[in-house]
């Protein structure tokens, strides 16, 4: 029976790839399978994939096969908004036939194209579009808690963020406890902001007693994920996991702590005008941090079911509490000042100090992000 239904399966297959040439001259159908499972992925696939497709310049019809869970619904439902865009199990049929046979590459979304390294759609206007639903839902939301305006969004990961039963990689150099964030978070109270913790589990049980902070255990949806850090004056991100995306598709400056992995074309993911901070790396070999270089040249594996660090004799090193401080403090008092204050001679040799000149320009002049002044002033010994 199973033989009967992989025979109709491929036919059905190879007739949709054969009708997808024939009127190729005219109109193109890609087919791919959309990995929705994870936050960022379900948040860059698109917008990876609309930027090479707006490049190409053709008329182009996209169909996707969701593939297992959906990471969050809400943000599903913003793309499916896009138009020209569809969701079929016959991509799947397409996807898989194209893959037994190996033909009709051409008409397959891949994997590079979703998730392109390095990025450069962070510089192009948004193609993430909201909705009127989505704003009502939101100031309902924000009026039922009475978050007062304007709020910032911190999020950061720990062991709860990933499943390991799911998910078998080593991520623990990513993870940040929230409760270092205390002092910056109080200091942001007392400028009338309002803070909302965004996370969908965690172990840490952080608590402020002031009624500015907010931070929805129960209450939080996947709408208000997506609609409070697309809608906040800025987001604090304090490691790299999926929720960063969220400023990267709606094109948002944003402050990102803790960078692991850093390099070059990791930096590419940022959101344009960012600000970011890398986690120092110190070497029990040598006994000695690493310099910034040093650690961009790194050759590891983010998908990696060890300790890449603990086997080279390295250790990963958080951000302080007080270095956090300095540095959210720095990035509040210059947010509406464009980056000027960030240009240097410390940044300029903190740039020069890498190999590859041409990413090294698009980083600073098209996605125009910089590392914390205050950060650079305090490890210039590690430029």
């Amino acid at each position: 029976m199973s033989l009967v239904k992989n025979i109709i399966k491929y036919l059905i297959g190879l007739i949709i790839i054969f009708f997808s040439f024939v009127i190729m001259p005219l109109v193109k159908l890609k087919f791919g399978i959309l990995y929705a499972e994870r936050f960022g992925q379900l948040a860059t696939t698109f917008d990876n994939y609309i930027y090479s497709r707006n490049k190409r310049n053709k008329i182009e019809y996209a169909f996707f096969h969701l593939n297992n869970r959906v990471a969050n619904e809400e943000l599903l439902r913003l793309w499916r908004n896009e138009k020209k865009i569809f969701f079929s199990k016959i991509a799947k049929i397409v996807f898989h036939t194209s893959k037994k046979f190996n033909i009709a590459s051409k008409i397959i979304i891949d994997w590079d194209e979703m998730e392109t390294m390095p990025r450069r759609v962070n510089t192009t206007p948004k193609v993430i579009k909201t909705d009127e639903y989505f704003h009502h839902k939101g100031k309902i939301f924000i009026n039922r808690f009475s978050i007062s305006c304007p709020f910032i969004c911190i999020t950061s990961r720990d062991d709860m963020y990933v499943d390991n039963k799911e998910d078998t990689n080593f991520y623990n150099y990513k993870n940040f406890k929230f409760m270092n964030f205390d002092k910056s978070i109080n200091n942001l109270i007392k400028k009338n902001y309002s803070i909302i913790r965004v996370t969908k589990a965690t172990n840490s049980r952080y608590k402020n007693p002031s009624k500015k902070f907010f931070y929805f255990e129960k209450d939080r949806t996947d709408h208000s994920d997506v609609y409070l850090l697309s809608q906040s004056k800025y987001n604090i991100y304090g490691s790299f996991h999926g929720a960063n995306e969220i400023s990267s598709i709606f094109r948002k400056k944003a402050l990102y702590l803790n960078m692991t992995p850093f390099n070059l074309e990791f930096l590419t993911n940022l959101s344009i005008n960012s600000i970011f901070v890398p986690k120092k790396i110190y070497s029990k070999i040598d006994k000695r941090f690493l310099k910034f270089n040093e650690i961009a040249n790194l050759k590891y594996y983010t998908h990696y079911n060890k300790d890449y660090f603990e086997e080279k004799g390295l250790e990963v090193i958080d951000n302080t509490p007080d270095e956090i401080n300095m540095i959210v403090e720095e990035f509040d008092n210059n947010f509406d000042l464009g980056n000027n204050y960030y240009n240097c001679d410390l940044q300029d040799k903190f740039w020069s100090s890498f190999e590859d000149s041409k990413e090294v320009e698009y980083l600073r002049k098209s996605l125009k992000i910089n590392i914390s002044k205050i950060f650079l002033e305090n490890n210039k010994d590690l430029i």
